[in-house]
């Protein structure tokens, strides 16, 4: 007798390590062993790296006073969530005020959500953009996501 299966899987975010690159295939071998003990193997392709998204970007707070936030040596709280946050994406900081800064978005181990903080500090009353970029070989330079406040 023939039968025929459909077997849906998934795998820990890190089993290939930490690779960025979303479409890297490596080929694996698949081993099942079924209740009887009987086993059959195939060769699949396996992505070594999930994939981004951000679905979510918003300050703790729509506007902000520096005086107030400098009382009690407050920080502006910008959190982001999503799927597979990823160590090589950079948040630019930029601001009418002439800020212009970027930085790592994580420290590594895809997590899905990021609470990032930027001191008052040579902030001035203005307007401030966040956004999240990431350069891959597939897509180039992408945007993921922005906020304002």
């Amino acid at each position: 007798m023939l039968f025929n299966a459909r077997l849906h899987y998934g795998y820990p975010k890190l089993i290939f390590g930490e690779v960025n690159e979303e479409n890297i295939l490596v080929n694996k071998t698949v081993k099942i062993i079924n209740g009887a003990g009987k086993t059959d193997q195939k060769d699949m392709q396996f992505y070594t790296s999930p994939h981004m998204y951000i679905n979510n970007m918003h300050a703790e707070n729509n506007s902000y006073s520096i005086g107030a936030l400098n009382a009690i040596g407050g920080k502006i709280k910008v959190i982001i969530s999503g799927g597979n946050l990823k160590s090589d994406a950079v948040v630019h900081l930029d601001g009418n005020t002439g800020v212009h800064a970027q930085s790592q978005l994580t420290p590594g181990g895809f997590p899905n959500t990021v609470t990032l903080e930027y001191g008052t500090g040579g902030l001035t009353p203005g307007n401030y953009q966040v956004s999240v970029w990431r350069v891959t070989a597939a897509s180039g330079n992408t945007l993921y996501g922005g906020l304002q406040f």
